[in-house]
């Protein structure tokens, strides 16, 4: 364990005791953390053709139940299967059967050629993270046999492969502009694509306007067999609102530390990578000593003309900048493991230590995720790496290059707890928002949180009786969406 030394420099640090300081700050130096972060798969039916009389009705009921979703905005329950029909579409795949959070079925009503699979499905981030790779592909397998063969009597003839994305998530990168600049990539890096794309944000101060790079792109999604992406992943959790679990995981693993998870939570809430600046100045208000500058910062945060510029100098000043947690993605696509076909199927092994049997249709895929290391280690060697003097690799891409591929240490009930108060918390978050703008609607301007919350209830009661109409249902619909985020014991 460890502390950054930028952390070391701040006046906050000065204030706080040796206990204080390795309570807050610690955490693992140049940490990665290996993951599969998305698995999409192709099914082929036995046997199947445009008008196929064994799904003729089960299309027909498929189209009956997605339009109910659009019309009630909300999936439509599947059977005894925990699945529901969503109005999600992919590709050609114009229905999709949905696990939520875990994965999505999808299935299409036409099949263009004879060579095209009926059926697509996308284990999702969630599942994989919390749940391993392992255990949702037999799971989503499993619902798919079920519908097809059992209640269709539609064979599964074949599996494949379609997209596995394989990701790092790492704290060794604090300057993601630095190892983006032209002259560094043009010195250390190496790869075998021929497109890139940037994506910067500005930060506006008082000597000028700051350009921070916080994505690059290699290759594009369209052409390439591969692509790799380098990314500020806290910042994209905290601006799209969605996969907060990762910071409990993140902590757990030592990746960030106890006042970087405060202030990755708190800007979670709001959905708003700048209130973190602000929860810098809130976790001072809690931990911090001095009551002069506690005064300051109560000021700042309280002056409605306070602007995030002002709250971020003024905690630049006194705080601690949070960890930085960049992801190292390698998108490969069908054609990726396409000139390897031959090997994978007659060479590669599953790992039988791990487990008794695999289905037959599922064992390609098996194959390549219980020697995701060979690809990896061509993915970080050939399609992309960084280097020295052209040949050895710099010390950081080594450390990613000899990561352990262990499946991760986590204590899912715990995950999934962390995942529902989080995503609790901000729901709140949305309600106190919502009531304060019907509030100001009502001309009421200065009245406090409860008043609002009484008056908000009394003019539903007394002019929109409408708007509740169906309320419990919706609330029983929701909790389908959300269940597998919520508190409850593991099977």
């Amino acid at each position: 364990m460890a502390i950054r030394i930028d952390v070391k420099r701040t006046y906050f640090y000065s204030e706080l005791s040796e206990k204080e300081r390795n309570e807050y700050f610690n955490l693992k130096r140049d940490k990665f953390l290996p993951c599969i972060d998305n698995i999409y798969y192709t099914v082929m039916l036995a046997d199947d053709y445009n008008g196929n009389q064994k799904l003729k009705q089960f299309l027909i009921n498929l189209e009956m139940l997605k339009v109910s979703a659009i019309s009630n905005r909300e999936p439509q329950a599947y059977g005894d299967y925990d699945l529901y029909i969503d109005t999600k579409s992919y590709d050609i795949y114009t229905y999709c059967l949905t696990k939520p959070d875990l994965y999505d079925i999808f299935i299409s009503k036409y099949l263009p050629n004879e060579s095209t699979p009926r059926i697509a499905v996308q284990i999702r981030a969630f599942g994989l993270w919390t749940r391993g790779e392992e255990e949702l592909l037999a799971e989503s397998y499993a619902d798919v046999l079920s519908i097809f063969e059992l209640e269709h009597d539609v064979k599964i003839l074949k599996c494949r492969e379609n997209r596995i994305d394989y990701c790092y998530h790492t704290n060794a990168i604090q300057s993601l502009s630095k190892i983006t600049t032209d002259a560094y990539l043009s010195k250390h890096m190496k790869t075998t694509m021929e497109r890139m794309y940037e994506i910067s944000s500005l930060d506006t101060a008082k000597n000028g306007t700051i350009r921070n790079k916080e994505y690059i792109s290699l290759g594009t999604l369209k052409s390439n067999n591969v692509t790799a992406k380098i990314y500020n992943k806290g910042k994209e959790v905290i601006d799209k609102g969605y996969k907060g679990f990762f910071f409990d995981i993140w902590y757990d693993n030592g990746l960030i530390s106890y006042y970087d998870k405060f202030c990755f939570e708190t800007a979670y809430s709001e959905k708003n990578r700048l209130v973190i600046h602000k929860a810098r100045l809130e976790f001072y208000l809690t931990h911090g000593t001095n009551e002069t500058i506690k005064t300051l910062f109560k000021e700042t945060l309280n002056d409605v003309r306070s602007t995030y510029t002002d709250i971020k100098a003024l905690a630049d000043k006194y705080m601690p900048n949070t960890t930085t947690i960049v992801n190292i993605e390698f998108t490969t696509k069908r054609k990726f493991y396409y000139y390897s076909d031959n090997w994978i199927d007659d060479y590669l092994k599953t790992d039988t230590a791990a487990r008794s049997s695999v289905p037959a249709p599922l064992e390609r895929i098996y194959k390549i995720i219980d020697n995701k290391s060979v690809f990896l280690k061509y993915l970080t060697s050939t399609t992309l790496s960084f280097r020295k003097n052209g040949e050895e690799y710099l010390s950081w891409w080594d450390r990613l290059r000899n990561t352990k591929l262990k499946g991760l240490n986590l204590d899912l009930k715990l995950v999934r707890e962390y995942a529902h108060e989080l995503d609790g918390q901000q729901s709140k978050k949305r309600l106190i928002n919502a009531l304060g703008i019907v509030a100001l609607y009502n001309d009421k301007v200065l009245t406090g949180f409860e008043e609002d919350a009484s008056d908000v209830i009394s003019i539903i009661n007394d002019n929109d009786k409408h708007l509740v109409e169906g309320y419990i249902y919706k609330k029983l619909k929701k909790e389908e969406r959300i269940k597998n985020r919520k508190k409850r014991p593991l099977e």
